[in-house]
């Protein structure tokens, strides 16, 4: 069998590694599975670190553990717009709140829901800014799961 070579059409020659030719470049059909495999590979190891829960319920952020230094920062607390995929309830007071104070739903980069107690009670908090504007665009929500209700 003819091992492979890594030679372009034009003669230079590319490394055999998963470096990405330049887009003008014409390149072997070997090297376009290799690129293919390489970025399936890459897809599959980073995956993990990128992983959080599709959706959940907001008491999970009762008992979540907030990412810290004890902790190497690896919390469990789900984020806001897992909570309001994962229950309705809270998704109902958030957007109901969110129209009554005439404040956009923001789309942009949030922290993880977690814990607060304020006197005798405990709440959760999230955050969340529009994206590439977090400046003054921005809102911290509190939420009781007792009450149902959202500040």
């Amino acid at each position: 069998m003819r091992k492979p070579r890594n030679v372009m059409h034009n003669g230079g020659t590319l490394a055999p590694h998963c470096a990405h030719a330049s887009p003008t470049t014409e390149i072997s059909m070997t090297r376009q599975h290799r690129l293919g495999l390489c970025t399936l590979i890459t897809a599959a190891l980073l995956a993990p670190l990128s992983a959080r829960a599709a959706s959940a319920k907001a008491t999970q952020a009762l008992n979540c553990q907030v990412p810290s230094a004890a902790n190497g920062y690896r919390g469990n607390c789900p984020y806001l717009s897992d909570v309001l995929k994962g229950d309705k309830t809270f998704r109902t007071a958030f957007k109901k709140t969110l129209r009554a104070n005439q404040v956009p739903e923001l789309a942009g980069p949030e922290g993880p829901m977690s814990p607060v107690n304020v006197g005798n009670q405990v709440y959760i908090s999230g955050n969340r800014c529009e994206a590439h504007n977090c400046g003054s665009h921005n809102y911290v929500i509190i939420y009781s799961p007792t009450t149902q209700r959202l500040a």
